[in-house]
């Protein structure tokens, strides 16, 4: 298992487990319209304790970096530093042409313990050069969703 997905903002318990690097990209490639964003279900690049729910202390290990770029870094920028790597990254509920809001999930070449993990963040981020706040292992990501009408992306790599 590489990633869980949860019913909504208010669910703890995983209703879904995502197995590997393609079923993930399958999931997350699929950007759905939405009116509302806090009712989509969220996703994590996490692998869980044996009944484990969304909180820090149930994280076994994270498979993947993500970025919450919300501003600041172009997306073109953020692609750039991002060579020689597997990755998808998708526009957020709040994107638009001119404030180009996106995630970045990096699948990482290893997992990193739950315990290790606000450092390895830390080091990884600096790396990039470009990031968010947003190290802790239990964190949530909404799927990709995108206003009705509005515009919005997905892209892989390779």
């Amino acid at each position: 298992m590489i990633a869980v997905t949860y019913p909504s903002l208010f669910g703890t318990t995983p209703d879904r487990k995502i197995g590997t690097w393609d079923e993930l990209v399958t999931i997350l490639s699929d950007h759905r319209e939405n009116a509302d964003k806090e009712r989509a279900p969220l996703w994590s690049p996490v692998t869980l304790v044996p009944g484990g729910t969304r909180k820090n202390a149930a994280v076994a290990q994270v498979n993947a970096l993500v970025f919450d770029v919300d501003g600041g870094t172009a997306y073109a920028t953020a692609k750039a530093a991002l060579a020689d790597r597997e990755w998808i990254a998708y526009s957020t509920f709040s994107h638009t042409r001119e404030e180009e809001r996106f995630h970045l999930v990096v699948r990482l070449p290893d997992p990193v313990s739950g315990e290790a993990w606000a450092k390895e963040y830390d080091n990884l981020r600096k790396g990039f050069g470009f990031g968010d706040n947003l190290r802790a292992p239990s964190h949530s990501y909404f799927l990709p969703q995108h206003r009705p009408g509005a515009e919005y992306f997905v892209e892989v790599s390779g």
